[in-house]
């Protein structure tokens, strides 16, 4: 009987395993990519002369392969900033996905 429970435990195990497989390739069907690890958004500043400053913000990958898959895959980045700016809108179809003043 403990043989019978190992054996049911281990086929459990195995079935679990071969779920996740399988929703892993759902996945990279939907658009034939595999899926991307990690997506950076961040900014950047850099204070310049009195009351000047230079600063970015973006949206990356982690490693250059990441950045290659996310051009595939991300057809737009909108980046929406404080009222103050202007113009406060910005889209950005193709890398980089950035933008700076």
């Amino acid at each position: 009987k403990k043989e019978e429970e190992k054996q049911k435990k281990k086929d459990a195990k195995n079935v679990k395993q071969k779920e996740k497989e399988l929703e892993e390739e759902e996945k990279e069907e939907e658009d034939g990519l595999p899926d991307l690890e990690k997506v950076t958004v961040g900014n950047t500043h850099k204070g310049l002369a009195k009351d000047k400053h230079e600063w970015k913000v973006f949206v990356k990958g982690s490693t250059e392969e990441e950045d290659a898959l996310l051009a595939k895959k991300v057809s737009k980045v909108e980046f929406e900033l404080h009222e103050t700016f202007s113009p406060n809108q910005f889209c950005r179809k193709q890398p980089p996905f950035e933008v700076s003043r």
